[in-house]
């Protein structure tokens, strides 16, 4: 793929299946508290 960046949205199996071939990773911290179960992988 002839690209500079790729963007990654969605669903924690996605998350997990990419993110060892990434390089850069934008992260955005919301200041608030939330009730989930589906979370980010650990870095």
């Amino acid at each position: 793929m002839n690209t500079e960046e790729i963007f990654i949205i969605g669903g924690s199996q996605v998350y997990a299946q990419a993110i060892d071939k990434a390089d850069k990773l934008y992260l955005t911290l919301i200041e608030d508290q939330q009730e989930g179960d589906t979370f980010f992988p650990c870095l």
